[in-house]
C-alpha cells in the first residue's frame, strides 16, 4: 500500500509549493516517513524523489544513503528476532533492549543495527531517533 501512497506523499509536496518544502539554495535531502530505501533531494529549490541502492537506506542525520550491516552479538546470535515478512517490504522497527540510542530495522525478517545520533533515543512511539527528554528508555535485562 505504501508504494501507491509514495506518489501521492511526493506529489502533494511537490503541489505544496516547493519553496515552503525545499530551499531555495543549495542541496538538502530529506528522508520520507517510514520509507527508509527512498529520500527526496531539493536542488535550488526543486523537490526530486530518489531511491538508495539495494542494500542501502537513507540516513537522514547525514542525508546519505548507507550500507545495511547486520546485527550479530557477540556470541554470533543475533540481538533481536524480526518477525517473518518475506512476502513483505514493509520496514518493521524494534528497540535495542540494552541500549536507548540503538534500534533495529526489520526486513525481510532480516535487523539491521542503527545507531541514533549523539544525544539522542530511539522513539518507538513515531519509529525516529528523538530528544532524550521526549523517550521513555527502559532497559530489559
Amino acid at each position: 500500500m505504501i508504494k501507491y501512497l509514495l506518489p501521492l506523499l511526493f506529489c502533494g509536496l511537490v503541489a505544496a509549493g516547493s519553496s515552503s518544502f525545499c530551499p531555495s539554495e543549495g542541496i538538502r535531502r530529506f528522508s520520507l516517513p517510514r520509507l527508509n530505501t527512498r529520500y527526496v533531494q531539493c536542488t535550488e529549490g526543486v523537490p526530486t524523489l530518489n531511491e538508495c541502492e539495494p542494500g542501502t537506506v537513507f540516513d537522514a542525520s547525514l542525508e546519505l544513503c548507507l550500507p545495511l550491516i547486520l546485527v550479530a552479538g557477540d556470541s554470533g546470535a543475533r540481538v533481536v528476532e524480526c518477525p517473518d515478512q518475506s512476502d513483505s517490504d514493509e520496514v518493521i522497527y524494534i528497540r535495542h533492549p540494552k541500549r536507548c540510542d540503538v534500534y533495529f530495522m526489520c526486513t525481510k525478517g532480516v535487523p539491521y543495527e542503527q545507531q541514533c545520533p549523539e544525544g539522542t533515543y530511539f522513539n518507538p512511539n513515531v519509529n525516529v531517533c528523538d530528544k532524550v527528554e521526549n523517550v521513555e528508555c527502559v532497559i530489559h535485562s
